[in-house]
């Protein structure tokens, strides 16, 4: 299994792992492997290695979760940074998008889950509502129940909210994890590099939300 995880992430050399059988986010000491640290065709970012180290200073937190058996295997079930994880339950955004993205009423949405102080978890539905159709009490209550009969009870959000417009990726992704930090305090200029969006205000309007919802 070691032998396969190697290979996957081509560019570590992976370290002894013992550990008693339990799943944990993956992190690694920067003096046992080696990881891609820039781009050849560009200059050494602050942002790259911020994001891989600011849970663990000194320690390159890679983002996987895996699990470490009693055998000394190793088995990654995926990643860890943008998983909703509310009150130690995990949950799937995909089945959440499963949903929403069938309904008329919505033209896109991302669905974020951030851990906020005092153990406090905010799972909040962005929505760009369908030309004409505004975000009424009505319709909140019909895509929270369309989630909670065709999800679960656990994916029903703790907000629904309207935004204008959704920032994604170049490739066309949602933008979950620059979101999730904006909500934490992040700053913005480091969650997410401008020529990374395709509107970088619609990101900037996360900032708003710094700090959860408003009380």
């Amino acid at each position: 299994p070691l032998a396969r995880l190697q290979r996957r992430h081509s560019s570590c050399r992976l370290p002894a792992l013992v550990a008693p059988p339990r799943l944990h986010g993956m992190t690694w000491s920067n003096s046992r492997y080696s990881v891609a640290w820039h781009s050849t065709h560009a200059p050494p970012s602050r942002r790259h290695t911020s994001a891989r180290t600011c849970a663990y200073p000194g320690v390159w937190r890679h983002g996987d979760w895996m699990l470490t058996t009693d055998r000394g295997s190793v088995v990654v079930s995926g990643r860890s940074d943008s998983t909703l994880n509310r009150h130690g339950v995990r949950l799937g955004s995909a089945d959440i998008y499963a949903v929403v993205d069938g309904l008329p009423q919505i033209r896109d949405s991302p669905v974020i889950g951030a851990e906020l102080g005092d153990g406090a978890y905010w799972l909040v539905l962005f929505v760009v509502p369908a030309d004409g159709v505004p975000l009424t009490e009505e319709l909140i209550r019909h895509v929270t129940a369309e989630i909670r009969g065709r999800a679960s009870p656990r994916h029903v959000p703790d907000d629904v909210v309207a935004v204008p417009v959704i920032p994604h990726t170049r490739t066309g992704k949602r933008l979950e994890v620059p979101g999730k930090r904006l909500i934490q305090g992040h700053p913005l200029d480091q969650v997410a590099g401008r020529d990374a969006v395709d509107d970088f205000a619609a990101l900037a309007q996360f900032t708003a939300f710094a700090g959860g919802p408003a009380s």
